[in-house]
């Protein structure tokens, strides 16, 4: 790694690959920093326009900032190639555009990369823009990869939209990698450039989940705003949303098998009745029924691995407390002794009486440690008496060589299990291996 960087020091040059927004504003971080740079674009007139002094030009500058103001390129810091031989001799190849947007311009660019694929030995290749979750890998890198080329590859996902948004931005970038080498020549060359703040994601697929999910979830912030607004047409709706983006907690959120905690599920049928419009809020209509169906998914999953017999650990939503509006664990029993699926139940604030008057046909569990030998544990709530719960108790209980254990608050993530038992917390990737 000391003599990558050495190379990058010597010449403190760099390619990029698109001069649009992205491609225009990396290069004012660039040139800030002391680096040169090559700057290539299949837009022919675009490179003219920008030779020219003539780029930005006032649509681009208008769409780029709020107060139509961007600064100028140093020219004598960069140079334009309309062909591509100059453009291999850098070790730091930045793609500013979005692979995806053109099959033509991604092919061009494939295509040169294979002709002059020599000259990348050593180099890292950084991707800004983000593209539908596997596009990067198979689509790129994957090629490259099956003609030998020796590189690396990483992203650098932007999430600015303006200049304004690029001058105060505050979050942590989000950074990928093909391997390890390639991280680490990433956090090298950020380092370079002053951006210090990063958070490291396993893989450039994960890099795209996240970036595409982040945009989504903006989206749908949005569009649940605009149906607040049009099912509420008396309400001043922009005074309330400047309140909800200031105080909605995120923080805690985390995949689970369902979410129907009873204040929110109240909450939500009560924004709808409140309503004089209410066929307008589609996207809550469809709230319950999308956390429903995680928790039907996981039954059918369950039911699907063969499993006969299920201990489930805890009724309630909130750990440490004795409510049973909606709560999942109730619906995920109702769906396994539907399709003739042993349960038992296992909840300190629960008596028998109250459990078989829930569900009549599930057992009682008065102790953990009255459980026969079962398939599958399901840990679905963080009472405090689980959080008691030792190696030596499940070794003892047999729970440590279940078939299956779905943790569903990640209690257990620190504990040993047999290598014949699968340990699955929702949200850790190994879902897909539950589904085959």
């Amino acid at each position: 790694m000391d003599n990558y960087k050495y190379i990058l020091l010597s010449t403190k040059r760099v390619s990029v690959w698109g001069i649009g927004y992205l491609g225009y504003t990396m290069l004012l971080r660039l040139q800030a920093k002391g680096f040169s740079s090559n700057v290539h674009d299949f837009n022919k007139n675009r490179l003219n326009s920008i030779k020219n002094g003539e780029y930005p030009t006032k649509i681009h500058r208008d769409s780029w900032t709020s107060k139509g103001h961007i600064p100028l390129l140093d020219l004598s810091k960069i140079n334009i190639e309309y062909t591509l031989e100059n453009m291999f001799q850098n070790k730091v190849q930045i793609i500013s555009y979005p692979l995806n947007a053109t099959i033509e311009s991604a092919s061009k660019l494939i295509n040169c990369f294979l002709y002059h694929k020599q000259k990348l030995k050593d180099a890292l290749i950084l991707f800004q823009s983000a593209e539908t979750p596997g596009f990067i890998e198979t689509n790129f890198i994957t090629p490259l990869k099956k003609n030998n080329i020796d590189c690396s590859f990483a992203t650098i996902f932007r999430t600015d939209w303006s200049f304004e948004e690029l001058s105060n931005q505050k979050d942590k970038q989000v950074i990928s990698g093909y391997d390890e080498t390639s991280i680490k020549k990433t956090q090298l060359f950020l380092n370079m450039i002053a951006i210090e703040e990063y958070e490291i994601l396993q893989s450039i697929r994960e890099a795209e989940i996240y970036e595409c999910s982040r945009k989504t979830l903006q989206l749908s912030v949005s569009s649940f705003t605009n149906q607040l607004m049009m099912a509420y047409p008396e309400t001043n709706i922009r005074k309330i949303v400047r309140f909800l983006v200031k105080n909605v907690q995120l923080d805690d959120i985390s995949p689970s098998i369902g979410t129907i905690e009873y204040k929110y599920s109240s909450a939500t049928s009560f924004l709808i009745e409140g309503s004089l419009y209410p066929e307008r809020f589609t996207i809550l209509q469809n709230v319950e029924s999308a956390n429903t169906s995680t928790i039907i998914n996981y039954a059918e999953i369950i039911i699907r691995n063969s499993i006969v017999n299920v201990v489930i650990l805890g009724v309630c939503e909130k750990g440490d407390q004795k409510n049973t509006s909606l709560t999942r664990s109730l619906l995920l029993t109702e769906k396994l002794l539907s399709e003739g699926i042993k349960v038992w139940i296992h909840d300190p604030f629960f008596t028998n009486k109250e459990i078989s008057r829930l569900l009549p046909e599930a057992y009682y569990l008065e102790d953990i440690s009255d459980a026969p030998v079962h398939d599958c544990f399901i840990v679905m709530t963080d009472h405090n008496t689980y959080q008691y719960i030792t190696q030596k108790d499940l070794d003892r209980l047999g729970i440590s060589s279940a078939k299956l254990i779905i943790d569903n608050v990640g209690l257990w993530k620190k504990f040993y299990f047999s290598e014949q038992t699968f340990y699955h917390i929702p949200g850790d990737g190994k879902l897909v291996d539950l589904e085959l």
